[in-house]
């Protein structure tokens, strides 16, 4: 049986980029965040799929991107479903719940 899980996942991106994501322009952006709910058969299963979505998420380059910090817990799936709107389906067809991009220029 698998868990829920909500994780929060800090990338620094290898370069800054300027990114249109919608909303304008966001120059010199480093980095982003992203808050994912995933399932998974135990905490390393999910930190690993959280790490995955993480890193592919980023429509720029990403080259050098690294995976900064990563803080996840367990969590029910109504909490997720309420809080994350954009529903997916993660690599094993599993509906995965997260947040838009949260850019930050430090």
């Amino acid at each position: 049986m698998k868990n829920w899980y909500q994780a929060t996942c800090v990338v620094k991106l290898g370069a800054a980029q300027s990114v249109h994501d919608g909303s304008g322009e966001n120059g010199a952006v480093k980095g982003y965040a992203i808050n994912i709910g995933v399932s998974g058969v135990d905490l390393m299963h999910a930190m690993m799929e959280a790490e995955r979505i993480a890193l592919s998420t980023f429509d720029g380059r990403r080259d050098g991107n690294r995976l900064e910090e990563v803080n996840i817990k367990e969590a029910d799936l109504a909490t997720l479903r309420q809080q994350f709107k954009i529903e997916e389906r993660g690599a094993g067809g599993d509906a995965v719940y997260r947040s838009k991009l949260i850019y930050f220029d430090e």
